[in-house]
């Protein structure tokens, strides 16, 4: 699977990226169907912990956004934004 990528050469093309992506989430899936439970069990603890490191780590980053809090804190507060309760659910 490592072998796929080369972050030696950075790839500019969003189609190369989603070709990449597929590319390893194919490989994945293969993988997995081999897998017996308590693996299973494993990769998705494994992948569970990504995500959260992932959200962590891109929070963090909006957070060292000089003033981006104060931004959010002030739109939020003068009541621009739509009363979720008011917006359509059947849709």
């Amino acid at each position: 699977m490592q072998d796929m990528i080369d972050s030696s050469s950075p790839i500019d093309a969003p189609e190369a990226v989603l070709e990449q992506a597929r590319a390893l989430q194919t490989e994945i899936h293969q993988t997995l169907q081999q897998l017996s439970i308590e693996r299973l069990k494993t990769v998705s603890d494994f992948a569970s912990f990504l995500l959260e490191r992932e959200r962590s780590e891109a929070t963090e980053e909006l957070m060292q956004i000089p003033g981006l809090l104060e931004k959010i804190q002030q739109h939020t507060s003068n009541e621009q934004g739509i009363n979720w309760r008011t917006v359509r659910s059947d849709v």
